[in-house]
């Protein structure tokens, strides 16, 4: 094919929408050739609609924003000939500036080939999406493994968070070169130039370590005696590599996400009586390392009020009041970032809510709990716990007495503890473990797994002989 009497314009084809500009100190050049591109990445928490600040959606700070390419020309560019390029965006995205947008070629000597601009072009049905440069090659070829420079394009306007490639083509005329497409067609090569990701790193580790309720200190201790645990640690800070729309990186989380964020641990936090300070945040596992308080907390949840601040490797714990009994279970954390908008309405950012999983607190065994009984004339109460465990499994007693009842209930200190045995078990009267007072609930607490214990409270009439029986409430 004879090139001699051909004219080639480079396109650089946009698309339209919000306006993106590389990050300060994060680079925007892109390789055509490389195999491991490194496209700048955007955080994906810019919202990007019909709602951002600005005209024609969201204008970021064009400052340091120049996106350059480079890459091998990829065909052999004859002596005295005009060729023809052509960049595009894909996913409808467009350049925000073209105005001294540069093409430049190494040619043979030493020498550079300029391309010159021409027009703007349309491209994938939107307006303004692109520009034509020519590309004069005079006396000094240009070798197919020749360098190739696009520069100075200041921004994009993604329209949406889906990747954006730059693609570049080049043509054997001018007309094939604007139209685009396969038509004329000499060589075409694409790079990803720009991604989104989130800017915020949210990370959770479980203590991983058996966090135990000791059931023989009535569920109100852990094992061992402790009052206080470590549930885990957490993360929640900004990300250095991301960009920002007005060319910062995203390592400060204030500029992400506003003011009224929270963060909220779940789990069974009905022993911290309501005392804020029972569900806190420390510097070590320890707990003891500049505790923060919750800032409000019920039998389930603990709310702090984080703002836009930042936690970096902070341990999660939780001190149990001593007075209110335990189940346990597991515990977890969510982060509810806030939408912000940039102090100078260039950008608005909706994150969205991170939650993780904190440690599981289960108790060291089982307990049984009559709802109510009474000490009657004519009535006896009886337990019948069973085990059906391969071990003995030990048990202990405690009472709570009806507040209106006549002489609170006493257990017996030589009966407040005792063995079910292995594969069976026992018959408790009322008048065995109660040394006085007539009503209130029982509670047997015993160092063995749920599966395998059971109880069943019965209360026999001494005249007629029956009996009403009521499953014990198992935990």
């Amino acid at each position: 094919m004879n090139f001699s009497s051909k004219k080639k314009i480079l396109a650089l084809a946009i698309a339209n929408g919000l306006l993106v500009t590389a990050a300060q100190n994060v680079s925007a050049v892109v390789s055509f050739d490389s195999t491991t591109p490194t496209p700048v990445k955007f955080a994906s928490e810019i919202v990007i609609d019909d709602t951002s600040p600005g005209a024609n959606g969201l204008t970021f700070d064009a400052d340091n924003a120049n996106i350059s390419a480079t890459g091998t020309v990829g065909f052999g560019l004859a002596t005295d000939t005009t060729y023809y390029s052509r960049i595009e965006l894909d996913n409808t995205a467009e350049f925000a500036n073209v105005n001294g947008a540069k093409l430049l070629i190494n040619a043979a000597g030493g020498s550079t080939v300029t391309g010159v601009f021409q027009s703007a072009v349309t491209i994938a049905d939107t307006a303004n999406a692109g520009v034509t440069h020519s590309v004069p090659v005079g006396a000094n070829a240009v070798a197919t493994a020749n360098q190739i420079v696009f520069n100075e394009f200041t921004g994009v306007k993604p329209k949406n968070k889906s990747d954006i490639n730059l693609t570049y083509s080049l043509y054997e005329s001018a007309a094939t070169s604007v139209s685009g497409g396969a038509t004329g067609l000499l060589v075409s090569k694409k790079a990803k130039q720009i991604t989104f990701s989130s800017a915020i790193d949210f990370a959770t580790v479980a203590n991983s370590a058996p966090l135990k309720i000791d059931v023989s200190l009535d569920s109100k201790k852990f094992e061992g005696g402790k009052t206080t645990v470590h549930l885990g640690d957490m993360t929640i800070q900004g990300k250095a590599d991301i960009s920002l729309a007005n060319g910062s990186n995203a390592v400060n989380l204030a500029n992400v996400v506003g003011t009224t964020s929270k963060l909220t641990i779940s789990g069974d936090f009905a022993a911290a009586d309501g005392d804020k300070t029972k569900v806190f945040l420390a510097d070590n596992a320890g707990c003891a390392a500049n505790p923060v308080s919750a800032n409000s907390v019920t039998a389930t949840e603990a709310v702090f009020d984080i703002g836009s601040g930042m936690l970096v490797d902070k341990a999660v714990c939780f001190t149990a009041s001593t007075s209110t009994a335990m189940t346990g279970g597991t515990y977890s954390v969510t982060y509810s970032p806030a939408t912000l908008t940039a102090s100078d309405s260039s950008a608005k950012y909706a994150a969205s809510a991170q939650a993780g999983d904190l440690a599981t607190v289960k108790k060291n065994g089982t307990t049984l709990q009559t709802m109510f009984f009474t000490n009657t004339d004519g009535y006896v109460p009886r337990f019948y716990l069973t085990n059906t465990g391969g071990t003995e499994a030990p048990y202990s007693i405690s009472v709570q007495t009806d507040e209106k009842s006549n002489g609170g209930l006493v257990a017996l200190a030589a009966a407040t503890s005792g063995i079910i045995p292995a594969n069976s078990g026992i018959l408790l009267k009322a008048s065995e473990i109660i040394e006085s007072g007539q009503r209130g609930t029982v509670i047997f607490s015993v160092s063995a797994p749920p599966a395998s214990i059971n109880g069943l409270f019965q209360v026999r009439n001494t005249s007629s002989g029956d009996f009403d029986s009521y499953e014990m409430n198992k935990q």
